[in-house]
């Protein structure tokens, strides 16, 4: 998948979750829907998704959002392949260190472990 469709993915699934009337009655729900393909078949994808998402000015809903849905999917069933990749990504970007915070245990004893040693803060 093209870096520009990820983009346009992200700017839909970000509006869905900020929609007044709830991000499943969204015309942008479908953006939720391919984010949630990812968390199963394609962890790549939802890697560069989140680090997309993880960029943008979000709202405080948002924020909570992508850490217990998309970083706790991509911990639990993927955590072990990419947990390199999220200790270097959170120690580099103080956001994506602080949306570490919202995640709920989640993964595999060790990575689990590799994460209490890397975030800051649990909110």
């Amino acid at each position: 998948m093209e870096i520009e469709e990820i983009n346009e993915i992200a700017d839909a699934w970000i509006a869905a979750q900020n929609f007044e009337g709830g991000a499943s009655k969204s015309p942008d729900w479908w953006a939720v829907d391919k984010e949630m393909e990812w968390d199963f078949d394609d962890p790549e994808t939802l890697w560069t998704f989140i680090q997309i998402v993880n960029s943008r000015e979000n709202t405080p809903k948002v924020v909570a959002i992508l850490a217990a849905g998309p970083v706790e999917n991509l911990i639990a069933y993927h955590g072990e392949e990419y947990i390199d990749r999220i200790v270097e990504f959170a120690r580099k970007d103080p956001k994506f260190n602080y949306v570490l915070g919202g995640v709920w245990k989640s993964g595999t004893k060790e990575v689990w472990e590799k994460i209490l040693e890397i975030r800051n803060h649990v909110w």
